[in-house]
């Protein structure tokens, strides 16, 4: 398959398959005699596993590592640790934002509302040392 068909099954643009292809998430494809990329069909397979892990949050090294165990013998142990590592993350994540969350409906409560002063410019101006 050539580059542009294999973007296209894979729902993904050409660009992101170079990229995939140098940082070494899909494998080289074999040229044909005139230079081009020719894919074998299981790339796409393979670019849909890397999109499904992305959709999770991962990151590309982890990624990497997930397809190290999908192309092995699958092991469940260390998909589960990277897995729960992502989640602990996620959750790390959510509880920052809670508190963002918080201090930011605090600081709507400053303002009061009227025309000559903002106690939200205010309260980020003393945020800042002003």
């Amino acid at each position: 398959m050539r580059i542009g068909e294999v973007a296209q099954a894979a729902g993904v643009a050409v660009h992101t398959l170079r990229y995939y292809e140098r940082i070494g998430l899909i494998p080289p494809p074999r040229r044909s005699g005139s230079g081009y990329r020719d894919y074998a069909p299981s790339v796409v397979e393979r670019i849909h596993f890397i999109v499904n892990a992305k959709q999770f949050g991962f990151s590309l090294s982890e990624i990497q590592e997930l397809l190290a165990l999908r192309d092995g013998e699958p092991q469940c142990e260390p998909a589960h640790k990277i897995a729960s590592e992502r989640l602990r993350e996620l959750d790390n994540q959510l509880e920052e934002l809670g508190e963002t969350r918080a201090a930011l409906y605090e600081l709507l409560e400053s303002c009061s509302g009227a025309e000559d002063t903002c106690g939200i410019i205010e309260q980020l101006e003393e945020q800042n040392g002003g």
